[in-house]
C-alpha cells in the first residue's frame, strides 16, 4: 500500500500541547487552570477520546505535570492517550517530544490544550483535510479591519486587505511522515515558526486551510477564561464526567492583621493604594494576598503561608505577595487541587478602597489562574472600633474554595 493510500485509510494520532506557562495568566499552566471545576486539558482530551478516528493520544506537559497529569489520566479513563511526556524550552520542541512518543498512525493532529471548545466537527474536518491534501489548518476569515501602524507603535501607516487573510487555529492535522520531513528539512529554525503549519509551509509542502469555528479561541488572558466559560454554560458542556463524579470540593478560610505605620506603602491585592500609612511585614505586607494564600492551602489541607513562606528567612524579606500567592497555587495544583472561588474581605479605616477593589481582585485572579468573576474583594470599615477602628491595623478575612 503507498503512503498516499495508507493516509486515506489509516487512523489518527494527536499531539495534545500544554506545556507552556501563560506569562499574561500569571505565569501559571494553562493547561490546569480551571475551567467549570475542570483542568482545562480535559477538555481537549475528552474530545478526541470521543473521535472515531482517533487512534492515540499523547500529552505534553511541563515536567511537574507528569505524575498529576497521569492521575488524571487514570481517574478520567481515558483510554487512547498512550504516552504523556514533559515538554521542551520552545512550542516546537515540545511538539517533537510528543511526535516521538506517538505509536505509528497515518495522520497526526497538533492541538493547543489552551483552545478547550474543538468541537468533533472540526476534528472530522481537519482528518479529510489531511487525508486529501497531506496538511490542513482549522481557520477563520478575519472578520475585523485589519490597521498596520508604524515604527513608533501607535500611528497607524496603512489598512491591511482582509479579503484573503485567515486566522490561523488548532487543530492542524498532518500526515505524520509529511510533518516528520518538514521538522528535519527546517532543522534548528522549527523555534522561529509560530505554529506547525508554518513549519510545513518552510519546507515547501503546501497546506490547506478547513473551517475552524470562532468558539476555538486560545485562552490567553484572564478575560478569556470567563468567555470560554459562558460559552460552555450557554451549550450546556459539564466538566468532563468522570472527573466529576470522582471529585470533591474543599473550603479553606484565611485571615491576616497587619500594623499600620507611617511612612511604609500600603499593599493590598498586589495594588499600592496611596496613603500616609502602610503595612509593616516581613514581605511587603499584603494583608489581602496572605490572607488569600491562607485559605487557598487551608482548602487544600497544605498547612498556612508560614509553612511554606517563613517569615524568619532573609529571601522572603520585602517579598512581592503576589508572586508568593502564585508559588502557593503551583503547589496546590502540584498537590492535585484545582483553585474554584475566591472571596475576601478588607476591614480598614481610612483610606476608602472602593475605587481599588477591583483592580485587587483582577490581579488575585491572574495570581490564582482563575476567571475574573470567580474573585470577590470587597472593603468594610470596622466603625471605629479596636485597633484597626483606630486605624492602628487593617485586617483580611477570606474563604477559598478548592476542588480535587
Amino acid at each position: 500500500m503507498s503512503a498516499d493510500s495508507d493516509a486515506r485509510s489509516g487512523r489518527l494520532g494527536v499531539v495534545i500541547v500544554g506545556a507552556g506557562t501563560g506569562t499574561r495568566l500569571g505565569g501559571v499552566d494553562k493547561a490546569f487552570l480551571s475551567l467549570n471545576g475542570a483542568p482545562m486539558l480535559s477538555y481537549s482530551v475528552a474530545a478526541f477520546e470521543a473521535h472515531d478516528t482517533v487512534d492515540a493520544i499523547v500529552l505534553v506537559v511541563s515536567a511537574a505535570r507528569i505524575r498529576e497529569t497521569h492521575d488524571l489520566v487514570r481517574r478520567n479513563g481515558w483510554r487512547k492517550v498512550v504516552a504523556v511526556v514533559a515538554g521542551g524550552t520552545t512550542r516546537q520542541q515540545s511538539v517533537e517530544h510528543g511526535l516521538q512518543s506517538l505509536p505509528t498512525v497515518a495522520l497526526v493532529a497538533i492541538h493547543d490544550a489552551a483552545r478547550p471548545l474543538v468541537s468533533q466537527a472540526v476534528i472530522s474536518r481537519g482528518v479529510e483535510a489531511a487525508r486529501r491534501f497531506g496538511a490542513g489548518v482549522a481557520a477563520i476569515p478575519v472578520r475585523d479591519t485589519l490597521k498596520r501602524v508604524g515604527a513608533d507603535g501607535v500611528t497607524v501607516a496603512s489598512t491591511v486587505d482582509r479579503a484573503d487573510l485567515w486566522a490561523a487555529q488548532t487543530p492542524q492535522v498532518f500526515r505524520l511522515e509529511r510533518l516528520r520531513a518538514a521538522y528535519e528539512a527546517v532543522g534548528d529554525r522549527a523555534h522561529v515558526f509560530t505554529d506547525d503549519a508554518g513549519i510545513v509551509e518552510a519546507a515547501g509542502f503546501p497546506v490547506v486551510v478547513f473551517t475552524g469555528e470562532q468558539s476555538l479561541m486560545k485562552v490567553t488572558h484572564a478575560d478569556d477564561l470567563e468567555v470560554v466559560e459562558a460559552t460552555m454554560r450557554s451549550r450546556g458542556t459539564p466538566a468532563n464526567a468522570s472527573l466529576t463524579e470522582q471529585s470533591s470540593l474543599r473550603v479553606g478560610t484565611g485571615y491576616d492583621i497587619h500594623r499600620l505605620e507611617i511612612g511604609k506603602p500600603l499593599v493590598l491585592g498586589g495594588v499600592h493604594v496611596p496613603h500616609e500609612v502602610g503595612c509593616v511585614g516581613h514581605s511587603d505586607g499584603d494583608a489581602l494576598a496572605h490572607a488569600v494564600i491562607d485559605a487557598l492551602l487551608g482548602a487544600s489541607g497544605l498547612g498556612d503561608i508560614g509553612r511554606h513562606f517563613p517569615s524568619g528567612e532573609d529571601r522572603f524579606r520585602g517579598a512581592d505577595s503576589i508572586q508568593l500567592l502564585r508559588t502557593a497555587v503551583e503547589r496546590i495544583r502540584g498537590a492535585g487541587f484545582v483553585p474554584l472561588n475566591i472571596d475576601a474581605t478588607v476591614v480598614i479605616e481610612r483610606p476608602r478602597l472602593a475605587s481599588f477593589v477591583d483592580q485587587m481582585a483582577t490581579r488575585i485572579a491572574t495570581a490564582a489562574g482563575i476567571g475574573r468573576s470567580k474573585v470577590s474583594v470587597k472593603a468594610k470599615s470596622n466603625e471605629g472600633l479596636g485597633a484597626v477602628g483606630r486605624g492602628e491595623a487593617v485586617a483580611v478575612h477570606a474563604v477559598a474554595s478548592v476542588e480535587h
